[in-house]
């Protein structure tokens, strides 16, 4: 099971580097639990799009993702935890950032979806 949710985080975060909405919202249980260096929220679906296209034009890559830790809760919940490297290009450059992140994933009529996702930002070493 941790490769399958492996997987799933990965292609989010391509989905999240290529600007993709539809697949980003279709790995996506609503309304989701996000926490991140902005501040803790809730959103639903639309509130996520208004995000979402308030970020177009931002470039991001996902550069590492190591050191993961698993847990599966039960055959439907599974938590996934790793440390990973960020470049975002903001006003023309590159800015990289280390995080550790975690999601927890929700199985739901057959289909993972994650329900929650936080960052803390990392020291640069």
């Amino acid at each position: 099971m941790k490769d399958q949710i492996l997987k799933l985080e990965k292609a989010y975060w391509t989905g999240m580097e290529n600007h993709d909405l539809e697949t980003v919202t279709n790995l996506t249980y609503f309304p989701c639990v996000l926490a991140s260096k902005n501040a803790p929220r809730i959103m639903t679906e639309d509130d996520f799009k208004k995000v979402f296209e308030q970020a177009e034009g931002m470039e991001m890559k996902v550069n590492i993702i190591d050191d993961v830790k698993f847990h599966n809760a039960s055959v439907e919940l599974a938590v996934i935890a790793y440390r990973t490297e960020l470049m975002h290009k903001v006003k023309g450059e590159e800015v990289i950032s280390k995080c550790a992140c975690s999601s927890t994933w929700l199985k739901i009529e057959n289909t993972w979806k994650c329900i929650q996702h936080a960052e803390a930002d990392i020291e640069l070493e």
